[in-house]
């Protein structure tokens, strides 16, 4: 028997032959414990001291990296001419602040 309603991103169904089943979906991007809870205790259906103690159950949501997104920019150069330039990156990074994020380059232009 569930002792309390959860709200908010656990939602829980009862189902006679396969008992409860929940459902935890937290919302995007967040992270965090204890980020909700619910409590329950069991029932042996007697009628003399049938009901076990109450059991909170923490939910704890686990932070997973989440890559960083960086937009496309171009250069353009004059024919013939060798110059140096600099190059900025439109970088945005949920998890870390974007002056902690390094380029690699992957590929350089040919001849």
């Amino acid at each position: 028997t569930l002792c309390d309603t959860p709200a908010g991103p656990v939602a829980v169904t009862a189902n006679a032959a396969a008992g409860y089943t929940i459902v935890f979906k937290p919302t995007t991007n967040t992270f965090g414990g204890p980020y909700g809870s619910f409590s329950f205790y069991m029932d042996d259906g007697n009628t003399l001291n049938s009901t076990s103690n109450v059991v909170v159950v923490p939910i704890t949501v686990i932070h997973v990296n989440q890559p960083p997104t960086v937009q496309s920019d171009s250069v353009s150069f004059l024919q013939n001419i060798t110059r140096p330039f600099n190059f900025t990156f439109n970088i945005e990074d949920i998890d870390t602040a974007n002056s902690s994020v390094s380029a690699v380059i992957t590929a350089l232009p040919a001849a």
